[in-house]
């Protein structure tokens, strides 16, 4: 085992992988994740892995709001014995702003709901909180429920 995914494993560095590394991908070929656990691979691409299916996370942004303690680290999802979840959207009980217009919405049973009043707000508990700016091409990972 090379330092470089000892010092990983005893949590110093985390590797940046330029090219291939056979030792690091040995090692990380063999890593079972558990449900319910965010994988990065090396390229950039962001996972998520839930009951022997893994979900494609599109944005940081949707990644945020579901505030993970920890992303894995792997080369690829190829060696996964998984199906394909579909995409991960925002998480239930986000507070989302839209960088393009600037309407206020709420995740709430996998819909974006629209915000439409201080009182809706305030009902909310979400008056004094400030929500995750957010595209609207992100916002688009959700069917549209009604206002609120």
């Amino acid at each position: 085992m090379t330092m470089k995914v000892i010092d990983w494993l005893l949590g110093k560095s985390v590797p940046v992988v330029t090219e291939y590394d056979e030792d690091l991908n040995n090692y990380l070929s063999d890593v079972v994740y558990p449900s319910h656990t965010f994988i990065k691979t090396v390229d950039g691409e962001l996972h998520y892995y839930q009951n022997g299916k893994l979900f494609s996370v599109p944005s940081d942004n949707i990644l945020k709001s579901w505030r993970p303690v920890g992303v894995a680290l792997a080369y690829d999802v190829d060696h996964l014995n998984t199906s394909h979840g579909g995409v991960l959207g925002f998480r239930n009980g986000s507070y989302l702003e839209s960088y393009a217009d600037g309407k206020l919405y709420v995740i709430s049973a996998n819909k974006k709901r629209h915000i439409t009043s201080q009182e809706s707000l305030d009902a909310l508990g979400l008056a004094s909180v400030s929500p995750l700016v957010v595209s609207k091409s992100d916002l688009e990972y959700h069917l549209t429920g009604d206002d609120i």
